[in-house]
């Protein structure tokens, strides 16, 4: 399973407006790419797709997104094996692609090439 985790920063001047149309186009983009939206909190989201290709393409048309908007966010995608315990995942891969995106620089995705 290919994971996508994303986080908003905190710096930058943001409207409401924005985020909730950030919000909106986000999930648009999870579903339009297959994926499933696991959890979402107020600046985060993490997403699992079938591939990585459509989590690549996912993660590149969020960032452009953010860029539009002005919104920093920071995108991490990693591939492995989770722990499913109802609707949320843990594990060793959701770990890692939330310290991927950790590292990426804003409204770029960042994924390690093996």
């Amino acid at each position: 399973m290919t994971l996508l985790f994303a986080d908003l920063g905190l710096s930058g001047d943001r409207s409401k407006s924005a985020l909730a149309q950030y919000d909106s186009s986000v999930r648009r983009e999870i579903a339009r790419f297959r994926g499933r939206e696991i959890r979402s909190g107020a600046q985060r989201y993490l997403a699992t797709f079938d591939g990585p290709a459509r989590a690549i393409r996912s993660a590149c048309t969020m960032a452009a997104l953010a860029r539009q908007l002005k919104i920093d966010v920071k995108i991490g995608l990693h591939t492995g094996e989770c722990d499913v315990l109802g609707d949320t995942l843990q594990g060793l891969a959701v770990d890692v692609a939330a310290q991927i995106a950790a590292k990426a620089s804003p409204a770029k995705c960042l994924f390690p090439v093996p």
